[in-house]
């Protein structure tokens, strides 16, 4: 599949003596026990000490923040905070302490230094682990703040026509969240469209997923949504469930990965009395894409197909995608594409099928 492609390089000669996320877990504590307390007690990490080199010869000083989506956080005292991309990078070390992620899965945690070989970090803590950067896809620093490891968008769109007080307005948000062993996300979106002579139509989601990270790309799920669609006739939708995802690729360009859970869901219908119960199935992927020359490109999309268990037969498929395209520095321009399909829904008149395309402007954190 997916991953078949990514078999790990090997190396003769390095030592790999690393304390991966699915190995040896006591030991890893008590490493990141006294990593966070040396942290806590040097001077130095207050001071920006740090030094990047880039493939051009440059030699910078600052202050490593993160490496994220194949970007590089970096605090400078002349310059404020720079946002480089991982590939230009020759080498990066600091006296900080640092949890560093590979494509693989594994987690390496310690100091960062440069090898004597372009492209390639050393971890440094009890060990030393020597890791290419070409792999290397987050590097986090230990003890950051909660609000430094947020990511996120906010995009927003308004259309008005005076010929037939035609009004529009779209907006959606997403804010991740990724720490060592959680991760969650927060996404919503909204539609509303009032037309002389028609009726007004609305469209609202709010979803939240919390995960536990495992090994080998490997973690649990636990998610519940809200959802509203006057289109489809549905005043309301709650639905809350378990289940595993799996990444198959992450890189510095690409992340796709797949899940499947056992979801409980309420619905109630306009045109129905009472709300109706399922026990659904929801399976699905997630792909996300980032181009970093200009324009930068965000490119994202996710496609969960629902069997109802209860209600053997009927089946709905929901899609979205989202592509912007970056203005200037975090704010953008793009488009976002949704398409909802009940195969068989509780109500007799509501329509089967809804699908939209809206452009907003956004800004990314």
């Amino acid at each position: 599949m997916c991953g078949a492609g990514f078999g790990r390089p090997v190396n003769r000669g390095m030592r790999l003596r690393a304390f991966p996320q699915n190995r040896i877990s006591w030991r890893r504590h008590t490493v990141l026990a006294t990593a966070a307390l040396l942290a806590g007690a040097s001077p130095l990490l207050a001071q920006k000490t740090d030094i990047m080199v880039l493939y051009q010869g440059d030699s910078i000083t600052g202050e490593v923040k993160e490496l994220n989506r194949g970007k590089l956080a970096y605090k400078t005292d002349d310059m404020g905070t720079l946002s480089v991309e991982w590939d230009k990078v020759a080498h990066l070390t600091s006296v900080n302490y640092f949890d560093v992620e590979d494509r693989y899965g594994t987690r390496f945690f310690g100091r960062l230094a440069a090898s004597e070989e372009q492209g390639q970090l050393l971890v440094i803590l009890s060990d030393t682990v020597r890791v290419r950067m070409i792999d290397i896809v987050a590097i986090s620093r230990i003890q950051s703040s909660f609000w430094s490891r947020l990511d996120g968008y906010v995009d927003l769109g308004f259309d008005f026509q005076k010929a037939n007080t035609n009004k529009q307005l779209n907006g959606a948000a997403e804010v991740k969240y990724r720490g060592q062993k959680w991760a969650s996300k927060l996404a919503g979106s909204t539609y509303f469209q009032n037309q002389e002579g028609a009726d007004a139509t609305s469209r609202n989601n709010l979803s939240l997923d919390g995960r536990r990270l495992f090994g080998n790309h490997w973690s649990a799920l636990v998610v519940g949504t809200l959802e509203q669609n006057q289109q489809l006739g549905l005043d309301l939708r709650w639905t809350i469930g378990s289940g595993a995802t799996r990444e198959f690729i992450h890189t510095n360009k690409m992340t796709f990965l797949t899940f499947a859970t056992l979801a409980y869901a309420n619905e109630t219908y306009d045109d129905e009395e009472g709300s109706t119960n399922t026990i659904q199935l929801p399976l699905g992927a997630d792909f996300a894409f980032f181009l970093f020359d200009s324009p930068k490109t965000d490119i994202t999309s996710d496609l969960t197909v629902t069997p109802i268990l209860n209600d053997w037969g009927r089946v709905r498929i929901d899609f979205n995608a989202r592509v912007a395209y970056e203005l200037i520095s975090d704010f953008t321009i793009g488009f976002r594409f949704f398409d909802n399909f009940d195969s068989r829904p509780p109500s007799e008149t509501a329509s089967k099928n809804d699908y939209g395309l809206t452009f907003s402007l956004g800004y990314k954190f």
